[in-house]
């Protein structure tokens, strides 16, 4: 189970995840080099774009 915050910060979120991920396509700009401009992992990026909090514990 996914543990999360509220329904609507969910929303926001995933909202969030897919504007980014239209951005950078737009731009033509890949996950690893977003990453790298934004100084976090390429993995940060990913779960951000699936609307996955950075703080999400799996159990």
């Amino acid at each position: 189970m996914i543990v999360m915050g509220s329904p609507k910060s969910g929303r926001a979120l995933r909202r969030l995840g897919r504007d980014l991920r239209s951005a950078r396509l737009r731009r033509g700009i890949s996950v690893a080099d977003l990453a790298v401009r934004a100084g976090t992992p390429p993995s940060a990026i990913a779960r951000l774009e699936k609307g996955i909090p950075a703080s999400a514990s799996v159990r």
